[in-house]
């Protein structure tokens, strides 16, 4: 029981500096110096320590306002933070009526509204920056991973439900109707969909850019067409799926979670004065002890220029007790458990 405990929270919490050339003759780009593997080095922004009963137990996703406040979702309310850690606003409430969320999952935040996407009654809400309900969308089927809203107009949602799907589904909130589907969805992308918020999906310039759990490959979204932008080449990065469509359905628990703990994954992108930066997760973590083993674990933050040349590539030491990654403009934040204080801990990663 033990053990399995600690393989849930494994699953929880599981929820990353060199420079190369572009490989000409692949069409990849390769970051040509590996750096050694260094310490994750981080400023304490704050305790989210103000009314805990209200902040609950599980926290689901994390969205920046502006450089000074917050958005955070978890199993009870989506609460505006400042961060000085002080609470200024709980979003909606949570119930089954008009304006209100079973469980928020997942946050997005344009220039004029928040979004909250609740997975238990698949629904989409907006409300606007000081809190307030302005309209919800219904009837949908998807199992959202995350999402973004262009111009307020129209909706991507990055989904998993079964293999050959699409993988990104296009929903005109005018109209409430879906307009378009892109991409497949891969054995990989299933398995390492239980995994909680896993891929990237951001807005860049009137576009959207996209990368998939499984692969380290960035597409832009614009037009109704969806094309690649680049992709990274890098031999630590490796997804192995050695099952088929029709048996990955019937994999046991253990299974999936051996499956997530070996193999690499896309955390998030963000896209920032024409860079992008893509997050990930490589090497191995190792289940057979009293608790995972992380040491193998690498956190990994790749930054490519405007003209796809690599800029940067820094693989970190994977943080203990960390969870809900955010990539924000070209900052990495994380918040953690900080047991001493009995309260998550928002913290923002310093650049070297």
């Amino acid at each position: 029981m033990k053990q399995n405990r600690y393989l849930l929270l494994f699953l929880l919490v599981f929820i990353l500096i060199s420079c190369g050339t572009p490989d000409k003759d692949s069409g990849a780009i390769v970051f040509s110096q590996e750096s050694a593997k260094r310490e994750l080095s981080a400023i304490d922004i704050c305790h989210l320590s103000e009314n805990r009963a209200l902040l609950g137990g599980n926290l689901y996703d994390i969205a920046f306002l502006s450089d000074t406040s917050f958005v955070l979702a978890n199993d009870k309310q989506v609460i505006i933070y400042n961060t000085n850690g002080e609470q200024l606003k709980v979003v909606g409430s949570n119930g089954r009526g008009p304006g209100e969320y079973v469980s928020a999952s997942n946050l997005f935040v344009s220039d004029k509204y928040i979004y909250v996407w609740c997975s238990m009654s698949s629904k989409l809400l907006a409300y606007d920056k000081a809190g307030k309900y302005m309209a919800s969308y219904s009837g949908f089927k998807a199992a959202v991973k995350k999402f973004v809203v262009l111009n307020d107009e129209v909706v991507y949602f990055y989904t998993v439900n079964r293999v050959g799907k699409s993988l990104v589904k296009v929903y005109d909130l005018k109209s409430s109707r879906f307009i378009d589907g892109l991409g497949v969805v891969s054995l990989a992308d299933v398995v390492l969909s239980l995994r909680p918020s896993i891929g990237g999906i951001c807005v860049d310039n009137g576009k959207v850019l996209f990368v998939p759990a499984g692969e380290l490959s960035v597409s832009v979204i614009g037009g109704g067409e969806c094309s690649n932008l680049f992709t990274i080449d890098d031999s630590k990065f490796s997804v192995e799926v050695s099952v088929t469509a029709a048996e990955i359905y019937d994999m046991s628990p253990q299974q999936r979670y051996e499956f997530i703990a070996s193999n690499s994954m896309v955390l998030d992108v963000s896209s920032y004065e024409g860079r992008v930066l893509v997050l990930a997760e490589t090497g191995e973590v190792l289940l057979g002890g009293s608790a995972p083993d992380l040491s193998g674990r690498n956190l990994v933050l790749y930054e490519v220029d405007s003209s796809n040349n690599p800029v940067n590539k820094v693989s970190y030491v994977y943080p203990e007790r960390a969870m809900l990654y955010e990539l924000h403009d070209d900052k990495l934040y994380y918040i953690s458990y900080d047991s001493a204080a009995s309260s998550y801990l928002l913290r923002g990663v310093v650049s070297e």
